[in-house]
Protein backbone atom coordinates (compact mmCIF):
# COMPACT_ATOMS: atom_id res chain seq x y z
CA UNK A 1 0.00 0.00 0.00
CA UNK A 2 1.32 3.59 -1.00
CA UNK A 3 -0.20 6.05 1.31
CA UNK A 4 0.83 9.64 0.93
CA UNK A 5 -0.14 12.57 3.25
CA UNK A 6 -0.26 16.60 3.05
CA UNK A 7 1.27 16.35 -0.69
CA UNK A 8 2.06 19.71 -1.84
CA UNK A 9 3.50 20.61 -5.02
CA UNK A 10 3.54 24.16 -6.96
CA UNK A 11 5.16 24.95 -10.24
CA UNK A 12 8.59 26.94 -10.84
CA UNK A 13 6.66 30.37 -10.73
CA UNK A 14 4.85 29.09 -7.13
CA UNK A 15 1.34 28.69 -8.54
CA UNK A 16 0.02 26.06 -6.05
CA UNK A 17 -1.08 22.74 -7.93
CA UNK A 18 -1.56 20.31 -5.28
CA UNK A 19 -2.10 21.82 -1.71
CA UNK A 20 -2.53 19.30 1.31
CA UNK A 21 -3.60 16.10 -0.30
CA UNK A 22 -3.95 12.84 1.20
CA UNK A 23 -4.04 9.79 -0.76
CA UNK A 24 -3.99 5.85 -0.35
CA UNK A 25 -3.25 3.79 -3.23
CA UNK A 26 -3.88 -0.22 -2.07
CA UNK A 27 -1.48 -2.45 -3.94
CA UNK A 28 -3.11 -4.55 -7.10
CA UNK A 29 -5.97 -2.56 -7.42
CA UNK A 30 -7.09 0.06 -9.82
CA UNK A 31 -7.52 3.54 -8.23
CA UNK A 32 -9.32 6.58 -10.27
CA UNK A 33 -8.59 10.26 -9.36
CA UNK A 34 -11.42 11.96 -10.69
CA UNK A 35 -11.66 15.76 -10.43
CA UNK A 36 -12.48 18.47 -13.15
CA UNK A 37 -10.01 19.61 -15.72
CA UNK A 38 -7.09 21.29 -15.00
CA UNK A 39 -7.66 19.53 -11.67
CA UNK A 40 -4.48 18.28 -10.97
CA UNK A 41 -5.19 14.71 -11.64
CA UNK A 42 -1.88 14.27 -14.26
CA UNK A 43 0.20 16.30 -11.60
CA UNK A 44 -0.60 14.06 -8.60
CA UNK A 45 0.24 11.00 -10.38
CA UNK A 46 3.08 12.81 -11.83
CA UNK A 47 3.97 13.67 -7.94
CA UNK A 48 3.27 9.69 -7.08
CA UNK A 49 6.12 8.51 -9.81
CA UNK A 50 8.46 11.07 -8.40
CA UNK A 51 7.94 10.39 -5.01
CA UNK A 52 8.15 6.71 -5.19
CA UNK A 53 10.91 6.68 -7.86
CA UNK A 54 8.39 4.52 -10.20
CA UNK A 55 8.45 4.42 -13.93
CA UNK A 56 5.54 6.61 -15.09
CA UNK A 57 3.68 5.84 -18.37
CA UNK A 58 0.99 8.00 -19.55
CA UNK A 59 -1.81 6.88 -22.13
CA UNK A 60 -4.94 8.64 -23.21
CA UNK A 61 -7.98 6.26 -23.43
CA UNK A 62 -9.14 8.22 -26.41
CA UNK A 63 -6.58 6.71 -28.54
CA UNK A 64 -5.00 3.71 -26.09
CA UNK A 65 -6.23 0.35 -26.17
CA UNK A 66 -6.03 -2.92 -24.47
CA UNK A 67 -3.15 -3.83 -26.63
CA UNK A 68 -1.36 -1.14 -25.35
CA UNK A 69 -2.49 -1.75 -21.84
CA UNK A 70 -1.19 -5.44 -21.94
CA UNK A 71 2.08 -3.86 -23.05
CA UNK A 72 3.03 -1.75 -20.53
CA UNK A 73 2.05 -4.05 -17.80
CA UNK A 74 4.29 -6.41 -19.19
CA UNK A 75 6.98 -4.12 -19.09
CA UNK A 76 5.90 -3.48 -15.64
CA UNK A 77 6.15 -7.00 -14.65
CA UNK A 78 9.63 -6.94 -16.58
CA UNK A 79 11.01 -3.81 -14.64
CA UNK A 80 9.47 -4.72 -11.19
CA UNK A 81 11.07 -8.47 -11.68
CA UNK A 82 14.51 -7.16 -12.89
CA UNK A 83 15.24 -3.57 -11.19
CA UNK A 84 12.36 -4.24 -7.99
CA UNK A 85 10.72 -0.68 -9.69
CA UNK A 86 6.93 0.12 -9.52
CA UNK A 87 5.65 1.36 -12.64
CA UNK A 88 2.23 3.27 -12.59
CA UNK A 89 -0.05 3.60 -15.76
CA UNK A 90 -2.02 6.77 -15.68
CA UNK A 91 -4.78 6.67 -18.19
CA UNK A 92 -6.28 10.05 -19.33
CA UNK A 93 -9.39 10.59 -20.51
CA UNK A 94 -10.69 7.44 -19.64
CA UNK A 95 -15.04 8.96 -19.18
CA UNK A 96 -14.31 9.24 -22.83
CA UNK A 97 -13.91 5.54 -23.22
CA UNK A 98 -15.65 3.44 -20.90
CA UNK A 99 -15.45 0.63 -22.56
CA UNK A 100 -11.58 0.22 -21.60
CA UNK A 101 -12.32 0.33 -17.50
CA UNK A 102 -13.71 -3.23 -17.57
CA UNK A 103 -11.04 -4.58 -20.00
CA UNK A 104 -8.67 -2.71 -17.45
CA UNK A 105 -9.94 -4.42 -14.65
CA UNK A 106 -10.01 -7.91 -16.17
CA UNK A 107 -6.18 -7.35 -17.34
CA UNK A 108 -5.23 -6.04 -13.85
CA UNK A 109 -7.12 -9.26 -12.02
CA UNK A 110 -5.46 -11.68 -14.45
CA UNK A 111 -2.50 -9.88 -13.51
CA UNK A 112 -2.62 -10.33 -9.67
CA UNK A 113 -3.87 -13.71 -10.38
CA UNK A 114 -0.54 -15.07 -11.94
CA UNK A 115 1.14 -13.68 -9.57
CA UNK A 116 -0.46 -15.72 -6.48
CA UNK A 117 -2.62 -12.46 -5.68
CA UNK A 118 0.29 -9.82 -5.30
CA UNK A 119 0.79 -7.06 -6.57
CA UNK A 120 3.95 -7.49 -7.83
CA UNK A 121 3.75 -5.35 -10.92
CA UNK A 122 2.87 -1.46 -9.44
CA UNK A 123 -0.12 0.52 -9.02
CA UNK A 124 -2.61 1.45 -11.59
CA UNK A 125 -4.05 4.77 -11.68
CA UNK A 126 -6.98 6.16 -13.98
CA UNK A 127 -8.08 9.86 -14.61
CA UNK A 128 -10.88 10.86 -15.70
CA UNK A 129 -13.73 13.98 -14.93
CA UNK A 130 -16.53 13.74 -12.17
CA UNK A 131 -18.91 10.88 -14.23
CA UNK A 132 -21.02 9.09 -12.12
CA UNK A 133 -20.63 6.12 -14.16
CA UNK A 134 -17.08 6.19 -14.13
CA UNK A 135 -17.68 5.83 -10.53
CA UNK A 136 -19.73 3.36 -10.23
CA UNK A 137 -17.59 1.08 -12.37
CA UNK A 138 -14.34 1.45 -10.24
CA UNK A 139 -16.67 -0.53 -7.54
Amino acid sequence: MLQLNNIQWATETGEKILNGVNLTVPDGKLTVITGPNGGGKTSLAKVIANTTSADFTQLNATVAGKKDMEEVIQKAKSTMAMYGKRTILFIDEVQKAPELFPELEKIVNKSRLENGNKNSNGMYILSGSNRQKLLENSK
